[in-house]
């Protein structure tokens, strides 16, 4: 079998869908994306031992052909590992542990990127906890795992943004306390709600 055979999983790949994290597939095509791997590691290995060899030893193709072949099997090979990632096939249990065990025991709305006073949060450090706004950015399987794991919603800080006139104030509380109902129910029957305000004295306007 050549890697002519496998172009229906090239065709695959280049939709960009197998690479999705919540795209599982089948252990068929699994299995042939594994043989397409090894043609292609092959292949890469033909073309470095051919790179300065003699004409008698090299390859047939040019060197703009080699550079080219050589490019389009390394994206093959990086995005095949990246379909057949074993991650994947992870039970939702596992990553809602996995969660639970990577983000603070305390969530923040708005998100620090959503706030209006972002000179509270100038920057993030490496050591920065995950949270769970992030966790449910990266796809949509992660996005239902973390609505559905109670543990990451069960206190919750509701931080209104600064600067509001008195004569807002009220209103913001209320636009923050609608946008944050659905998430303060994924808390289930345990929650711990903490409303961070600042002195009425100290509204603007």
């Amino acid at each position: 079998m050549t890697i002519q055979d496998h172009e229906h999983l090239t065709q695959l790949l280049l939709t960009c869908e197998p690479q999705r994290s919540d795209y599982i597939l089948s252990e068929p095509t699994q299995r042939e994306f594994r043989q397409l791997r090894l043609h292609l590691e092959a292949l890469l290995q033909h073309l470095d031992a051919s790179t300065g060899a003699t004409s008698k030893h090299s390859t047939e193709l040019s060197t703009d052909q080699q550079r080219y072949t050589h490019s389009s099997c390394t994206w093959l090979i990086q995005n095949i590992n990246v379909s057949i990632a074993p991650h994947k096939r992870l039970p939702s249990e596992i990553w809602s542990e996995i969660f639970v065990r990577v983000t603070p025991s305390r969530i923040d709305f708005p998100p620090p990127a959503d706030r209006r006073d972002r000179w509270l949060f100038p920057f993030q450090t490496p050591t920065a906890p995950m949270t769970a706004w992030k966790l449910m950015q990266v796809c949509a399987r992660w996005r239902e795992i973390a609505k559905m794991t109670p543990e990451l919603w069960r206190s919750v800080t509701i931080s209104p943004w600064r600067n509001v006139s008195c004569n807002d104030w009220a209103g913001s509380i209320k636009r923050l306390v609608e946008a944050s109902r659905e998430f303060l129910t994924r808390g289930t029957q345990l929650l711990a709600v903490r409303l961070a305000i600042d002195a009425l004295d100290r509204c603007s306007g």
